[in-house]
């Protein structure tokens, strides 16, 4: 999802509806937040038509500052939970990723209510537990690091709001490009500038919307500039490339902790705000990459419905070693009753008493299948017999589990959500080949069968349950 927030600083100049316009067709946001519009709604509702969202929220300009308006599209699942002449909470309905919730912010420009804009921040925080992002023009700065010019900007301002920062659990996510968003005399000498603009998030937020820098561009070149165009080569393609990027990923990572984590330690004892602004920024990155540990070793312990509050990493690991270990066959005993406990053996006995509780057995059954019925209307088998279409593959890719067990092919079903976009074409243009022409590429097919344990310990095959681990692209169809 893409959300753009722009502090159009009116309306009124003809410059200023070519420019939404253009920024709307480059980025195609499903949320477009516009503070200070100087508007009233009736103009915000022609340049909703224009721009083609589907709803819009505005809240109209007061004397001769504010104005703040909200436009979304259908796709977004966007319901407006309250809203004031500062504020909108919106509850975005994410289908894989579950229900979070974006506050659309304009801060008071007058700094004698800053307290105010401080407390309602805290009072929104208050107001649900789901994962939170909050972006917009909080009017603030974290540091002086957020200014350049002659002034410096008033310490107990960037104290008070780094203060609200801290109490409602937010991280300032690194603005890329221009560190700067607001100007005033430019091409002077006395030009000034300030970050008063930038997004803020909550580690619920992070850990839902984890940092994937070098991934997507990883499966795009892999998925795109392939040497065949063949689904079951990019795939395979993908998880090669994949491979290598996460065990460089995890070497860096690590490095980067104890690098973060030596920046801490050195700045603890000081208290000018470099330093200060130096650990924040530490702080931030070292929380961001624990996140991801956390992220990794939940989908390792498979804790689907697991909702704390803190990372636990200790306890996701622990839990993923336990799952192995009591998961592991150490013996089984073959049809001669016989012990059998090297790795080749154990295959083997799996794979006998399969083959003959799947071996259909001699006999003649018409007598009890002409006693059945047939239960499929030729309404169901005209149903079956269509062919299939883009949304019936993505209907069934997002009733799966994004974190459910991977399949010969190394994905879950989050990595087809996630690429969705990227993927959905070619997916769609090779399954419905395969339909036409009867049958799949054998590695689509192929299937990893898991055994379960139904006791403690288990030492006969009648005592684990097998589950089929299918490729996802099989699944979808």
């Amino acid at each position: 999802m893409k959300i753009l927030s722009w502090n159009c600083r009116g309306l009124s100049n003809p410059r200023a509806i070519p420019n939404h316009r253009k920024l709307a067709h480059e980025h195609r946001p499903e949320v477009l937040f516009l503070s200070k519009t100087l508007a009233k709604s009736q103009k915000l509702e022609h340049i909703r038509v224009i721009l083609k969202f589907e709803a819009c929220l505005s809240i109209d300009v007061e004397g001769r500052s504010g104005g703040i308006t909200v436009l979304w599209r259908d796709s977004a699942q966007c319901s407006v939970v309250n809203f004031t002449r500062n504020f909108v909470n919106i509850l975005i309905k994410d289908e894989s990723k579950g229900d979070w919730r974006l506050t659309c912010y304009y801060g008071f420009l007058e700094r004698g209510r800053r307290k105010q804009v401080w407390d309602m921040l805290r009072d929104i925080r208050d107001m649900s537990n789901v994962p939170w992002c909050v972006i917009g023009d909080f009017n603030d700065l974290l540091s002086q690091q957020d200014k350049r010019g002659n002034h410096e900007h008033p310490n107990w301002l960037c104290v008070g709001f780094r203060q609200v920062v801290n109490d409602c659990d937010l991280n300032d996510i690194p603005i890329e490009g221009h560190q700067f968003t607001w100007i005033k005399s430019r091409g002077t000498d006395h030009v000034i500038e300030e970050r008063l603009d930038r997004a803020l998030a909550n580690s619920d937020w992070l850990s839902l919307f984890p940092n994937e820098e070098g991934i997507r561009d990883v499966v795009h070149q892999r998925w795109t500039n392939g040497i065949s165009p063949d689904v079951v080569h990019r795939i395979s393609s993908c998880a090669e490339e994949l491979e290598k990027w996460n065990k460089k990923r995890s070497r860096k990572q690590k490095e980067e902790l104890e690098v973060y984590k030596a920046i801490m330690e050195n700045c603890r004892g000081n208290h000018d705000p470099a330093s200060f602004k130096q650990f924040c920024d530490a702080q931030v990155e070292y929380n961001k990459l624990l996140i991801l540990e956390d992220t990794y070793w939940k989908q390792r312990a498979k804790m689907h419905r697991l909702r704390e509050g803190d990372l636990n990493t200790k306890f996701f690991h622990l839990s993923a070693t336990a799952r192995r270990n009591s998961q592991k066959i150490d013996m089984l005993m073959n049809e001669n009753m016989e012990e059998v406990r090297d790795h080749m053996g154990i295959c083997e006995v799996a794979k006998n008493y399969f083959t003959e509780l799947f071996t259909a057995k001699e006999g003649n059954y018409d007598p009890i299948l002409n006693f059945i019925q047939a239960s499929i209307t030729e309404e169901d088998n005209d149903k079956m017999l269509r062919h299939v279409s883009k949304e019936e593959l993505h209907a069934a890719l997002l009733e799966m589990h994004p974190d459910k067990s991977l399949g010969p092919d190394g994905f879950n079903p989050d990595f087809y959500q996630k690429f969705r976009e990227l993927c959905s074409d070619n997916i769609f243009e090779a399954v419905t080949h395969w339909l036409d022409r009867g049958f799949f590429p054998s590695s689509i097919n192929e299937t990893n069968v898991c055994l379960i344990p139904k006791t403690v310990n288990p030492n006969d095959m009648k005592n684990l349950r097998p589950i089929s681990l299918c490729n996802v692209v099989y699944k979808m169809v």
